[in-house]
């Protein structure tokens, strides 16, 4: 990935973020690629926008946002990380 590539995704992350209010961070290491196709499907269904990135990027884009306010979300950034995003808070803890 170039670094154009890397800033291209830090800006869609940091525009996602800025959208919603509420976004939950899941570690889908574990599940085969089936199940993620089938998470995937199972969110747009419930109007929930899952996106996966690298962690460094979804690190620096909270980071540029604001540091100090996700200070405590960056331990959780480690392995296979999904960003779910949704209106509705409550969406994704349901689908999780």
């Amino acid at each position: 990935m170039t670094k154009q590539e890397k800033n291209e995704v830090i800006e869609v992350l940091k525009e996602k973020f800025g959208q919603y209010n509420n976004f939950y961070i899941t570690n889908t290491e574990s599940l085969s690629v089936e199940q993620v196709s089938s998470l995937r499907r199972f969110c747009f269904d419930k109007k929930v926008k899952m996106e996966v990135a690298k962690n460094t990027l979804i690190r620096k884009a909270l980071e540029s946002l604001d540091a100090e306010k996700y200070a405590g979300v960056y331990d959780a950034l480690h392995n296979v990380t999904a960003l779910m995003f949704s209106e509705n808070p409550k969406e994704p803890a349901l689908i999780i």
